[in-house]
């Protein structure tokens, strides 16, 4: 089965325009949205049309896209793949505790966990509101004999989106068209998927997909990769 390199998208910058300096500006003026209007305001804050557009099309037709300019550090994205790859590389004795199978994970909402909670390598300043998965795939040496994470979609009760830092050793791929795509290892890219709970809700009614994807075995390794799942959480342990 042929393989096709899905597209990424990318968020045209202007660096004119910082929005976060405007956010601050705007909002320490205490004006608010009725100031605003005394201004004779006409456009609030610059949207890309064509962004918009492309992300619209990219979540009904495949499901998956790709991010880049996205403004997180780079130093931020590989302590983060550092983290997870320092983390399985410990003594067993000092991981077991935490490990699930060749992942780890922790929920970080409706409350982060106890510092004492998170082994050192993946302690992080996170925002509650999502779970955080750690995933290590070591070197293969018959990669045809196996597979790293099995066809699947994000179907639990909790998956709105997943957002994803995939290293370069590359291997995920998604189910588009009866064909297996690769998903390319973008430096610094953030892969977004739509979960199984948007397709369904409200905001979807069924036009954004939610698509099947699976993961390679590779001789060279190991992979890692950090998944971060956004959804209305209900778990109560923060160890998974």
């Amino acid at each position: 089965m042929a393989a096709i390199n899905i597209t990424q998208l990318q968020s045209p910058i202007q660096p004119i325009y910082d929005r976060t300096s405007e956010l601050k500006a705007f909002d320490e003026t205490k004006a608010r949205a009725k100031g605003l209007v005394d201004t004779g305001i006409t456009q609030v804050f610059l949207v890309n049309a064509t962004l918009v557009d492309k992300v619209r099309e990219a979540s009904q037709t495949w499901g998956f896209f790709q991010v880049i300019n996205h403004g997180i550090l780079v130093k931020v994205l590989e302590e983060m793949i550092d983290g997870v790859r320092r983390f399985f590389e410990q003594d067993a004795e000092v991981k077991k505790q935490c490990e699930l199978e060749d992942s780890i994970g922790f929920v970080w909402a409706p409350e982060a966990p106890n510092p004492e909670e998170v082994p050192v390598p993946c302690s992080c300043n996170c925002k509650n509101g999502f779970i955080a998965l750690g995933h290590y795939y070591p070197a293969c040496p018959q990669p045809e004999k196996t597979i790293g994470t099995s066809r699947h979609t994000d179907s639990d009760f909790f998956t709105v989106l997943t957002v994803l830092l995939q290293d370069h050793i590359g291997g995920l791929q998604v189910l588009h068209q009866n064909q297996w795509v690769n998903v390319p290892p973008t430096p610094r890219a953030l892969v977004v998927n739509i979960g199984d709970l948007l397709q369904a809700s409200l905001m979807s009614n069924d036009k954004f997909k939610s698509v099947e994807h699976r993961v390679l075995a590779n001789r060279v390794g190991p992979k890692v990769s950090v998944a971060g799942l956004f959804g209305a959480v209900t778990h109560t342990s923060a160890k998974m």
